[in-house]
């Protein structure tokens, strides 16, 4: 998942929409079952037609005994690392019998049913709203319904691990199409088990969809929303980013893959999230209209998830456990790391030049040197506690803080073993041991495996920078490539970040503990003026905060609900950091070298693994 900054950033976004049938197989039975045979479930999903506000799904459980089945929804969606309460969507269950007449139905904790089952089959009923979620706006309106899974379907407990199957009723004039594998005809789709019938969305209704090839594999762009930009460039440019990271791994591992994208008229930003074989992106359509690659980032990040969380993961991050936090200190790698690989897959795909990415590497310096705890707070404690420090926070970022150790790690790489090693060879390296082997990798593993790759001691950097808070070594590591670096910061007015969407300027994010919040400021506000004065932009937004004085208060009008609010902020202060990155005039030979290879994905050695070092030279590239 990438996740967008309020004040320095870019980002990504996500929909999904699906229905289900479960086929629920010989795994460990729960009390209820009837012994000798599997229970056949089955989910029906249809659409409200009148106000179009929830969607009616229907979960039949066949072949069971007398006794108690319990049925619960995930309290969180892979990808999103925070507790939700879907149930709370949930209206009107209710349990009938094979002949109709009522089952006994009673709730259990937070997020479960307890069904007393009476034997051979049970429908449990329901309605439910899908969540909102600021990556893809409204899951179910009178043009679309999109099916993310978590907040939809029920799963049987005990029987998370056995195939599924589900079938969608259609309002009429809708299509449907979805990362699912259809059987009988385009409205029943078959899963292999409960995660992965969550993990494929579906989109209902108004669509446009194009496809592309990788090989003879096919890749569909689902476009929803706002149109007025140049779908066959689009495609061209998803093509060059698909081809490069699948000849990266040197694999197509998918019989499909679809981009679900979500086209928000009047947004500035976006954001995504990842799924098995899939994606869900939300894109600015007005950034959109003007250029197709404001939609590269994102779509190189959650594609390069295709690998990075999705098969190389960590150890607890699948089979999920849905009803508890499931923490690892990793996110920095299968997150930042993914980030990072967003940037080189754009300049060696030739999509982006050598300027641009050292421009947007910088950026990422400014980012996380503006983190006021980075001095503090390890990139590891931010993986593991970002169940309670949520997305809003200030301060140190496993995106940015892992972007940038990946790009450290990779020249530090590079240079102990005279160019000949890189972190490409890492990626393929967890792949070949880890994803191909169907396993996940444990706290540690991606230590042990930078120093088999190299035949070096990497445990003083992972020590000091990955577990520890030292300043990151910068000038020294960027040199070994013939790259200048300088960093220079000054303290500008803030109230904290403050992240709002369209054109009525709706709050979905409010930096934690920053003088907004303290106000009162909260998402689901709409930002009218600052001191009478109307709020147009989020750059204008953020000018006007920054005209005043550290220490004065300032007025800020909201409306929330049906009343308007005055509330008043205490402007305080945050660092503005500066950073330049570029070649240096006279590098030495090696350093030239590290570094054109480095921009081109090579290396000066045999290939590791039998996969062939590709790259491509970069567009733009001037005097390197």
């Amino acid at each position: 998942m990438q996740i967008m900054d309020a004040m320095k950033s870019r980002t990504i976004l996500y929909l999904s929409l699906g229905a289900l049938c479960l086929t629920v197989g010989a795994g460990s039975r729960a009390e209820g079952l009837e012994r000798g045979r599997p229970p056949s479930i089955r989910y029906t999903v249809e659409v409200d037609e009148q106000e179009f506000a929830f969607l009616r799904v229907s979960m039949d459980v066949e072949n069971v005994t007398a006794g108690p089945l319990t049925f619960r929804l995930p309290r969180w969606a892979p990808g999103a690392y925070r507790i939700r309460d879907y149930a709370e969507n949930v209206r009107q269950l209710h349990a009938v019998a094979q002949d109709g007449s009522p089952l006994a139905v009673q709730r259990v904790a937070e997020d479960g049913w307890q069904v007393r089952a009476r034997g051979e089959l049970v429908r449990v009923e329901y309605e439910v709203e899908p969540a909102y979620e600021t990556w893809r706006g409204r899951a179910l309106d009178s043009t679309h319904a999109l099916i993310e899974g978590p907040d939809v379907f029920l799963y049987l407990e005990g029987h998370k691990e056995d195939p599924v199957q589900v079938s969608y009723h259609l309002p009429d004039g809708w299509r449907i199409t979805s990362a699912l594998d259809a059987v009988r005809d385009s409205t029943v789709y078959v899963a292999d088990n409960y995660d992965a019938l969550i993990d494929a969305p579906t989109e209902m209704g108004l669509f446009r969809r194009y496809r592309v090839y990788l090989g003879e594999k096919p890749v569909d762009l689902v476009f929803r929303g706002a149109d007025g930009f140049a779908a066959d460039s689009f495609a061209v440019m998803v093509k060059k980013i698909c081809a490069y990271e699948t000849g990266l791994f040197g694999e197509t591992p998918f019989d499909k893959y679809v981009f679900f994208y979500n086209v928000f008229p009047g947004r500035r930003s976006g954001g995504g999230l990842e799924h098995r074989n899939s994606t869900v992106i939300g894109l600015a359509g007005t950034r959109l209209a003007q250029s197709v690659l404001s939609a590269a980032e994102v779509t190189a990040h959650e594609f390069f998830h295709l690998w990075n969380v999705k098969r190389i993961r960590p150890a607890v991050l699948g089979p999920f456990d849905y009803t508890r936090e499931v923490r690892t200190r990793d996110l920095w790698f299968s997150e930042g790391v993914t980030s990072y690989y967003e940037g080189l897959t754009l300049v060696r795909s030739g999509l982006w030049t050598v300027q641009r990415l050292l421009r947007e590497l910088a950026f990422q310096v400014e980012r996380h040197q503006e983190a006021a705890d980075r001095r503090s707070v390890s990139v590891e404690q931010v993986s593991w506690n970002i169940w309670e420090r949520g997305y809003g926070h200030a301060g140190v970022s496993y995106y940015v803080k892992g972007l940038l150790l990946g790009w450290l790690l990779d020249l530090q790489m590079r240079h102990v073993t005279d160019n000949r090693v890189s972190l490409d060879d890492l990626m393929r390296f967890m792949n070949e041991h880890y994803a191909r082997q169907n396993k996940g990798f444990r706290h540690g593993d991606i230590q042990r495996a930078v120093e088999e790759l190299t035949g070096r001691d990497f445990s003083d950097f992972f020590r000091r920078y990955v577990a520890g808070t030292e300043d990151l070594p910068y000038r020294e590591v960027l040199g070994y490539a013939g790259l200048d670096f300088f960093l220079s910061s000054r303290w500008l007015p803030d109230i904290g970040r403050v992240f709002f969407l369209g054109p009525r300027h709706r709050v979905v994010l409010v930096q934690r503990g920053s003088a907004a919040e303290q106000a009162g400021l909260q998402a689901g506000d709409y930002l009218l003026a600052i001191e009478g004065e109307r709020i147009t932009t989020l750059a204008e937004f953020k000018r006007m905060i920054e005209e005043r004085k550290v220490g004065s208060t300032i007025k800020l009008r909201v409306r929330r609900g049906d009343e308007e609010l005055v509330l008043p902020v205490t402007v305080a202060q945050r660092e503005d950091a500066q950073c330049v990155i570029e070649p240096k005039a006279d590098p030495t030979e090696t350093e030239h070298a590290l570094l054109v290879d480095w921009l081109t994905g090579r290396v000066r050695g045999p290939s590791s693994h039998g996969i062939p070092h590709g790259g491509n030279k970069p567009s733009g590239s001037g005097k390197l």
